[in-house]
């Protein structure tokens, strides 16, 4: 005697595994650290998390953001000094998304924050303004306040700057910054 199973429990078991599929693909677990950027065909309807976060399939999508502290590492950083005076510096900057959405809606758009990049330019900028003894006694707050008005725009804050090393070549430059009254004596001591 020949048995058939019941279409019944063909269809339950069915239904169960496309249940079992759909809410691995709704729920999303966002560890402590980062967020969840929703997108609604393609723009930010909203931030989320961390935890769990239920997102529909074909309405929404979801993009993770970092938001815990980043070191940026600002290695041989050419620099000539107010007074004339090149130098190599090289910092440590700590970066911070602020705002998920922006720094979402700037990936998105393909312009990726850079903040490496912004973050060098703006120092070297500031550092040019200044004399070589003041490089010693770079302001790190303001440094990094000087950075932050640069990337705040695409959601990230710069928290510290430290200028951890400067190198100056020994040059006629350097000789000059030393002993300016070299020049106006004609060179003689």
């Amino acid at each position: 005697m020949e048995t058939r199973a019941d279409p019944l429990v063909y269809w339950t078991a069915g239904a169960a595994t496309a249940l079992v599929v759909l809410a691995v693909s709704v729920v999303r677990i966002v560890p402590a650290g980062q967020c969840l950027v929703l997108l609604r065909f393609g723009a930010v309807s909203g931030v989320r998390g961390p935890g769990l976060i239920v997102v529909l399939p074909l309405l929404r999508q979801g993009l993770r953001v970092p938001t815990t502290p980043h070191t940026l590492d600002l290695l041989w950083l050419e620099v000539v000094t107010r007074d004339g005076v090149p130098v190599t510096v090289s910092c440590t900057a700590t970066a911070v998304v602020r705002d998920p959405a922006a720094y979402a809606g700037h990936v998105l758009a393909g312009d990726a924050p850079d903040t490496d990049r912004v973050a060098a330019d703006v120092i070297v900028t500031c550092l040019a303004r200044r004399r070589l003894a003041d490089i010693a006694r770079a302001d790190g707050d303001g440094l990094a306040r000087a950075v932050t008005t640069r990337t705040r725009s695409r959601g990230i804050e710069v928290t510290d700057v430290e200028v951890a090393r400067a190198e100056v070549p020994l040059g006629p430059e350097l000789f000059r910054w030393a002993h300016p009254d070299n020049e106006r004596q004609g060179g003689q001591s």
